[in-house]
């Protein structure tokens, strides 16, 4: 019989920002769907609460730990994560992780 363990295909994803290392286990389609609205901005375009909200779900983070970053390590853990989950799934031939667009 095949078995598929999907807790071993997806391990957490170590980020280490701001000098403190986190592990990212899951993450919820609510803050899927910002995160992809993030890394797709440019710096300045950037919503910042919006911003501070993921983080703060994604790194189990308070406000004040989050407003110790800057603006690019922000951005950047955003982006980061974003693009690790795609060559994750990209590499088992599994189809990019998109959420769905913004609805205005």
């Amino acid at each position: 019989m095949k078995e598929i363990n999907i807790d071993e295909e997806t391990e957490p994803i170590k980020v280490t920002v701001g000098g403190k290392s986190y592990e990212v286990v899951d993450i919820s389609q609510k803050a899927l769907e910002k995160m992809r609205v993030i890394s797709t901005l440019a710096e300045e375009d950037q919503d910042i609460n919006m911003l501070n909200e993921v983080l703060m779900e994604i790194l189990g983070v308070s406000p004040k730990v989050v407003a110790l970053l800057g603006l690019r390590k922000r951005v950047g853990t955003i982006k980061r994560l974003m693009e690790t989950i795609n060559e994750e799934l990209s590499g088992k031939n599994v189809p990019e992780v998109v959420a769905p667009p913004q609805q205005s």
